[in-house]
């Protein structure tokens, strides 16, 4: 493997010879953000399984969906995932850049605590057989996932921050390129000062849950035990032929809420009927109580579990009156299954988070239970405002749009949602062009509707920070996996890749310790060399 500092001249030649291609580098060949070449790599990624279609590239996860039927899944043969092509910003085709017009977009947040994706591909390609999992792939999970130095908001209430600066080109006849990105901040909260929470957790004691699996869940309930406050109330329910109640109450100290040594006391189920046990989990916390905390359920699986198509209706009702599911996959990479644990977590609104070891568990339950579980504004709306003469950057020509409500957010404390997009000029832009964010937002708190705006004068540029730096590699990242995964030929993978390599190769020169440009630079170069 190469050295994880190594420079955008020696990736470039690793990916070279793995490709059997010979490169030729200009002196400005560390930046291919700008060049026309890696138009010839389309969004080709979209995947469609149990939990709908993957967004595309889709640096935002955005307000509209598309996808057609093409191609042939390259995964694992028992996969029921069918590749679909969609624009990486479905809802800009060419013919809608209006040089006269401003163009509002809101987002869909569905995916906004969805995390799993940036830990399988780690785990299969870094710990397993080497391949990017065929599971939906966009770019927001990995943006999600990854660290970003945000400062968290001054008060309660979230705020916005971001920047805008020029992408290098090298054909200078090409129209004007800009990256935008911005994060929406969550506040500070201090763990020993937490909201409350009433907390139902389910852990699946099917068969297939036996060994690791259930050593994991075991591993959960303990991060989780450590995390626990005084007047946090915990149900603990067992998922196997029928559910059953293990434990159930309100801490009254450190300590005094033990949730090891239970479920690996019960008999293994064949199959844990998981729409049970997660109906009674809804209902356990479903009375409002004086002093109740945030209502939620944690489910612990490796997907493998039986479920009617009402349990994701059921969930998804409860979402909307502010039950929100969490869901924690344990395992390896490739005995998770995917598509049920999706669907179900993208109805719940929940963070969905993947733990293939005791260290990841640690890390999502107990050092950001408060991240992960908890809310400091719900039915999150994001609108973005484009002034005349912009648009999103269009890599897919002609895309066929088929617009769906945008889903709302959640913002957790401790937490931000970054959004990075590549603009582009599509006429004249006024020299006192402003682009505007626009959130709104409900405070859980109060009870209340609130809204705040951020502006960003289109003459104001920066330089691009390391935070700008490492979005743009993790979106190449992303949509280098998707190659990867589609068994994409070296012709049409080979720019895509390089771009890849190129943006992480430049946010290293930056922060050549942050363990995720380093994990994103060791991924594509076990797959460039396998």
């Amino acid at each position: 493997m190469p050295p994880l500092s190594q420079t955008s001249w020696s990736l470039a030649t690793t990916l070279a010879l793995a490709f059997g291609a010979v490169v030729t580098l200009t002196a400005t060949g560390c930046s291919f953000a700008g060049d026309a070449s890696i138009e010839l790599a389309a969004d080709s990624g979209d995947y469609t399984s149990g939990n709908g279609t993957d967004g595309g590239d889709d640096e935002t996860s955005t307000g509209t969906d598309t996808g057609e039927p093409g191609g042939t899944d390259t995964g694992d043969e028992s996969s029921t995932h069918e590749p679909q092509t969609s624009p990486e910003d479905p809802e800009f085709a060419p013919d809608q850049c209006d040089p006269q017009a401003s163009h509002a977009i809101i987002y869909d947040l569905e995916q906004a605590k969805v995390e799993a994706a940036a830990v399988l591909v780690s785990d299969s390609v870094l710990a397993g057989d080497g391949t990017v999992p065929a599971i939906p792939m966009s770019a927001r999970p990995f943006l999600n996932h990854f660290e970003f130095d945000y400062a968290p908001a001054d008060d309660w209430d979230p705020q916005v921050s971001g920047e805008l600066w020029q992408s290098p080109m090298i054909n200078t006849e090409a129209p004007t390129r800009f990256r935008l990105q911005y994060a929406v901040r969550g506040p500070a909260m201090d763990p020993a000062q937490r909201l409350a929470v009433d907390l139902a957790i389910v852990v699946d004691l099917g068969a297939a849950m036996s060994g690791d699996p259930l050593s994991l869940a075991e591993e959960a309930l303990a991060a989780i035990e450590s995390a626990l406050l005084p007047g946090d109330r915990v149900t603990l329910i067992g998922a196997g032929n029928e559910p059953l109640v293990l434990t159930s109450g309100i801490v009254e100290g450190a300590g005094m809420m033990p949730l090891t040594g239970l479920v690996d006391q019960q008999d293994a189920a064949a199959l844990a009927d998981m729409g049970a046990a997660l109906e009674l989990a809804y209902t356990s916390i479903t009375p409002d109580w004086d002093g109740q905390g945030q209502p939620r359920v944690l489910l612990v699986s490796n997907g493998q579990f039986a479920a009617d198509d009402w349990l994701t209706t059921l969930v998804g009702d409860q979402a909307v009156d502010g039950r929100y599911l969490v869901t924690v996959g344990v395992g390896d990479a490739k005995s998770f299954d995917d598509g049920r644990i999706s669907e179900l977590a993208h109805a719940g609104r929940g963070a969905m988070l993947f733990a293939p070891t005791a260290e990841h568990l640690w890390v999502d339950l107990q050092q950001k239970f408060s991240a992960n579980l908890l809310a400091a504004a719900t039915e999150l709306e994001v609108t973005v405002v484009l002034p005349p003469g912009l648009v999103m950057r269009q890599r897919v020509a002609e895309p066929k749009l088929e617009p769906k409500e945008p889903e709302l957010g959640i913002l957790a404390p401790n937490d931000a949602l970054v959004f990075h997009h590549e603009l582009e000029a599509c006429g004249e832009v006024a020299s006192d062009a402003v682009i505007r964010v626009e959130i709104e937002w409900t405070d859980p708190l109060a009870k209340q509707a609130k809204q705040a705006v951020w502006e960003q004068p289109v003459n104001m540029l920066s330089e691009g920070s390391s935070n700008g730096q490492k979005a743009a590699a993790t979106v190449a990242y992303a949509r280098a996996l998707r190659s990867f995964r589609d068994g994409l030929p070296a012709s049409e993978s080979y720019g895509v890749v390089l771009d890849a390599i190129s943006h992480i190769s430049d946010a290293l020169e930056a922060q050549p310790d942050d363990v995720d440009l380093i994990e994103m630079s060791s991924v594509i170069a076990a797959l460039t060399q396998g």
